[in-house]
């Protein structure tokens, strides 16, 4: 129910009966509570309503996820409505959240990261704040979503994070077609620091040596 003033107040009952009197409802009977919480509030605060099973969503968690109960005992009370989010005391609009990612009406959770379609932007909530950057793909790699993660993969026979993608060895420099003997830039798989240069013999039974140059 609401009052005049905006304020609402909830309650749970069995067995309920309104009649209407001069215009005037009046409760004439409510059966006994049942309810999981403590405590329950006699009022909501204004764009606020009650509800059984409440699970808080925020802008920094808009799942809801954290601190919520599977079997919801004790999760009864006042929560924002569907489309607003906690912030502070306050319930408010998606738009109004940080992280709010206008492009596919998104808000993205804390520490979590967003790539567009065509990958090029790539943008991280930190602190409640959006901050996008330009993405581009390698040329030797190609925008797809793998396991669920949109980003920039390194092409087959390349090491990288799809930004950067050098050859693994000599090898994947052979059958890129270069035949030559030479200094080439090489990313071995699971080496944990940079590209280095390195000599590839091309000859049958050649290998590498780093180069020093």
């Amino acid at each position: 129910m609401e009052l005049s003033n905006g304020a609402s107040f909830y309650t749970t009952y069995k067995g309920f009966h309104i009649t209407d009197e001069w215009g005037q409802y009046k409760v004439t009977h409510i059966g006994p509570l049942e309810s999981n919480a403590p405590t329950l509030p006699s009022t909501c605060p204004t764009n606020m309503i009650y509800g059984t099973c409440t699970c808080q969503a925020t802008c920094e968690d808009p799942d809801g996820k954290s601190g919520c109960k599977s079997d919801c005992l004790g999760s009864e009370g006042c929560t924002c409505p569907p489309g607003f989010f906690m912030q502070g005391s306050d319930c408010i609009s998606a738009i109004e959240c940080g992280c709010f990612v206008a492009e596919v009406i998104l808000i993205l959770p804390s520490g979590q990261t967003y790539v567009n379609d065509d990958c090029t932007q790539h943008c991280s909530c930190n602190n409640n704040q959006l901050i996008c950057e330009d993405y581009v793909c390698n040329t030797n790699a190609v925008c797809d979503v793998r396991n669920g993660v949109r980003q920039c993969y390194c092409n087959e026979g390349y090491e990288g994070d799809g930004e950067n993608c050098q050859y693994r060895d000599c090898q994947d420099v052979y059958d890129a077609g270069h035949r030559q003997d030479g200094v080439y830039t090489i990313m071995p798989t699971g080496w944990p620091g940079l590209p280095f240069d390195v000599h590839c013999k091309m000859e049958n039974g050649g290998g590498w040596t780093v180069s020093l140059d």
